[in-house]
Parts: C-alpha cells; sequence; structure tokens
C-alpha cells in the first residue's frame, strides 16, 4: 500500500466495506530476518486471515509519510507495528514474533479485539494539509492554488450572514 491507495484500498473511513485489515508498518527496509518470520506465521494454519474475513496489508512509513503521520499516535510505540482495521476503529497488536504469539493474534483478530481499547481511525489528510506536509514550495504551486486559497478563505469570512458594510 501507498499513501495514494490506501484509503482506497481499505475504505478505513467510508465502512471498511473492502473488509478488516491488518496492516503491517514498517521502515522502508525490514529486515530480511523479520520478513521471513512473518510470512511463516501468517502462512501458519492457526492464523488462517481469509477464513477470518481479514485482509493482510503491508505499507512503508518512509515510502508513504502522509498515512505514517495519518497513523502517528498508533505508532508512536515503535516500528515494525501491527493495526487492525475494524469497523470504523483501529486496534493495536504486538507483531508475532513465535506460535504463542501467532496463536495470541487469531484469537485477536477472530473477535478478541472487541474486548480491547481502540482509536476511531483518523481521517485522510485534506488536501492542503498534505501540500504542507510535503512542504511544496510556493512557487511550484503557482498562482493558482493561492487564488483557490483566497477564494475559500473570503466564502468562510462570508458563512453564517451578511458582511458588515462600511
Amino acid at each position: 500500500m501507498t499513501d495514494e491507495t490506501f484509503e482506497h484500498l481499505t475504505q478505513a473511513t467510508t465502512g471498511s466495506t473492502t473488509g478488516n485489515y491488518l496492516v503491517y508498518f514498517h521502515p522502508a527496509r525490514p529486515s530480511p530476518l523479520l520478513l521471513q518470520t512473518l510470512s511463516s506465521l501468517f502462512s501458519d494454519e492457526a492464523l488462517d486471515l481469509p477464513s477470518l474475513g481479514v485482509v493482510l496489508a503491508s505499507l512503508s512509513t518512509t515510502s508513504s509519510p502522509l498515512t505514517a503521520s495519518r497513523f502517528s499516535p498508533a505508532l508512536a510505540p515503535g516500528l515494525p507495528a501491527l493495526l487492525f482495521l475494524a469497523r470504523g476503529r483501529l486496534y493495536q497488536h504486538d507483531v508475532p514474533t513465535d506460535e504463542a504469539s501467532t496463536t495470541s493474534l487469531a484469537a485477536f483478530l477472530a473477535g478478541g479485539y472487541l474486548s480491547t481499547s481502540s482509536l476511531p481511525i483518523p481521517p485522510p489528510p485534506s488536501f492542503l494539509a498534505a501540500l504542507l506536509k510535503e512542504r511544496v514550495p510556493p512557487h511550484v504551486l503557482g498562482g493558482g492554488v493561492a487564488a483557490v486559497l483566497l477564494l475559500l478563505v473570503g466564502a468562510g469570512a462570508t458563512r453564517g450572514g451578511k458582511r458588515k458594510s462600511s
């Protein structure tokens, strides 16, 4: 997944109609040993994701900084991290490292998550927030974006009643 595809694929803030997602957030280059461990754990019969209605996905926080920023409160403990997105909420779970933690994750995904604490899934950043986060230089944007922003600010100033005349 990437910044461009995350919301479209998960539909996290619009009802998760594409299913529940278990998203593995990782730095740009997770260790090969970690990837091998995760691959073997997720192919384990104890963790039959399709039968649980769970889609497994991964996201590099380095190459997808907007999505990483969006989920930063849940990622605060550090990377790698597993976030389960279900029913408009996000649930955290430790990355499995052995058979016992895989069994724990399977129970969590089968419904155990409902008895744990959760956070609302944060909305995707607005266009303006995305621009500011990317720190796009003003000369790259050109005058068109500035004109639109002025119109939006002006429209906000007139909302809710008549303007005072001088």
